[in-house]
């Protein structure tokens, strides 16, 4: 995900803002599984109604992403229904590409709350911030996937005065669900 300083006055740091949602494998008001309803469907185990349409099973997905505090996206290993390393792309303040091997997910995130700190004598600081994503869609092997979750950012920093080239590293833990398309096995 993102990460960009500012000089206000000296430096601060933001995580990027976004768009926040929730995926649900079931369509709904409040998104909880209401059992009675759900065996009033028609479900059985199979992954779809009597009718023969598909749903989609939820299953847990984590990413973590790490990168250099002056450089934008970076690596990013997922492990759950999808376990590959890959790359972050940066694609806007709101938008990022997740590129692994054998496809790409679309991601959007937004902080929920952000904490920083900067010494002005030392020239150093460090950040925290949480939020929650979405991911919208995906190509390749992910065609269909989509999900969402919560993410903690944080990283620290050192020469973050005017004039000074900022040296650091940024750390992202990002756990959710992710929906997966009942032809797709776990990959």
């Amino acid at each position: 995900m993102r990460v960009r300083l500012l000089f206000v006055p000296l430096v601060a740091l933001a995580v990027a803002v976004a768009v926040p949602a929730t995926a649900s494998a079931h369509q709904g008001g409040n998104g909880r599984h209401d059992r009675e309803q759900h065996d009033r469907k028609g479900h059985d185990r199979e992954g779809h109604d009597e009718e023969g349409d598909d749903w989609s099973p939820v299953t847990r997905q984590d990413f973590t992403l790490t990168s250099d505090i002056s450089e934008e996206g970076g690596s990013v290993v997922a492990s759950g229904a999808i376990n590959a390393t890959g790359d972050d792309v940066v694609i806007s303040d709101t938008e990022d590409h997740f590129i692994f091997p054998d496809g790409t997910l679309t991601v959007f995130h937004a902080p929920v709350r952000t904490k920083q700190h900067f010494d002005e004598e030392e020239c150093t600081g460090s950040f925290r911030e949480q939020g929650r994503y979405v991911i919208s869609s995906g190509t390749g092997q992910y065609e269909g996937f989509s999900g969402s979750g919560e993410y903690e950012a944080s990283g620290s920093f050192e020469n973050g005065c005017e004039g000074q080239t900022p040296t650091g590293t940024v750390t992202v833990t990002a756990e959710g669900s992710i929906n997966l398309p009942s032809s797709q096995p776990s990959m």
